[in-house]
C-alpha cells in the first residue's frame, strides 16, 4: 500500500481539505393543493480529509448553479475550504451517466472562477482510478445503508429527506476512530464530532404522538428514524 497523500496526515481544522462526491438520485414527493407528483434529488456528500468529519446535503438539480449554491452552503456551516477533492467525470460513466454529465457542466471556467474567488482548489482524481477516493467513497457507502432503512420504498418530501439526512450526518460524526485511553471499562471514543463541538452529537429522543392521532408527526416519531445501528452497508442509489 502507498503512503497516504500529505493533506491526509498533516494537522489541520476540520474542513480545510475536504473531499466530495454525489449519489442518486432518489425520488422526493411534492405536493401542490390535492395533487402529489414527484421528482428526482440528489445527495451532496462532503468529507474532511484529515478529520472524516461528513457534511451532508440535498440538491433537487445537476446544473453548475445547483452545485455552486450547494458549496455556498457547505462553506457557509464549515468555513472556508482550501482544497476539495471529487471524482473524475469518467468514473461516473458505468453507473451514473447523468452524474458523468453533470461532472462535465461543472468543470468549465465559470465554476472553477467562482471557487478561485472563495479561496478554493478544485482537484478531480484520476480518471478511472475511483480507488484515490475510497475516503468519500466509504462515507456515501454509510450513508446509504442508514438511509436505506430509513426510507425503505416510500418516497417523502425535501423537508423529510434533509431531516433525516441532518440525523445521518450526526450518526456518521459519532462513529468511534480510535480509544481515548488504555483503559479497557472506558468506552469514550475519539470521534468526528470531537472536531466540531468537542463531543459526540446526540440526537434528541423521538417525538411522542398518540397512537390514534393520524398527522405528519407520526413519521417523525417512528423509532427506525434514530434507532440506527453503526454498521455500514451497501445501497444502490
Amino acid at each position: 500500500m502507498a503512503d497516504l497523500p500529505s493533506d491526509r496526515v498533516n494537522q489541520n481544522r476540520a474542513f480545510l481539505i475536504a473531499s466530495t462526491d454525489y449519489a442518486g438520485p432518489i425520488k422526493i414527493s411534492e405536493k401542490y393543493k390535492s395533487r402529489t407528483s414527484k421528482r428526482k434529488c440528489w445527495i451532496a456528500i462532503f468529507v474532511c480529509m484529515v478529520t472524516r468529519a461528513v457534511h451532508i446535503d440535498a440538491v433537487t438539480d445537476l446544473s453548475a448553479a445547483a452545485f455552486i449554491a450547494c458549496y455556498e452552503r457547505f462553506i457557509a456551516r464549515r468555513g472556508h475550504c482550501n482544497q476539495m477533492y471529487s471524482d473524475n467525470g469518467t468514473a461516473f460513466v458505468a453507473a451514473h451517466k447523468e452524474l458523468a454529465r453533470a461532472f462535465k457542466i461543472w468543470d468549465v471556467p465559470d465554476v472553477h472562477e467562482h471557487l478561485n474567488k472563495k479561496g478554493t482548489k478544485w482537484t478531480f482524481m484520476t480518471p478511472a482510478a475511483p480507488h484515490q477516493g475510497g475516503i468519500y467513497e466509504a462515507a456515501v457507502k454509510s450513508m446509504k445503508y442508514h438511509l436505506r432503512r430509513i426510507l425503505g420504498a416510500k418516497s417523502y418530501t425535501y423537508e423529510y429527506l434533509i431531516t433525516f439526512l441532518v440525523q445521518i450526518e450526526a450518526v456518521l460524526n459519532s462513529r468511534p476512530l480510535y480509544a481515548l485511553n488504555d483503559d479497557p471499562n472506558d468506552m469514550c471514543a475519539l470521534t468526528p464530532a470531537h472536531f466540531l463541538i468537542g463531543e459526540p452529537l446526540i440526537l434528541p429522543p423521538p417525538i411522542s404522538v398518540p397512537t390514534q392521532t393520524n398527522n405528519s408527526l407520526k413519521r417523525m416519531s417512528n423509532k427506525e428514524h434514530y434507532n440506527v445501528s453503526g454498521n455500514t452497508g451497501e445501497m444502490n442509489i
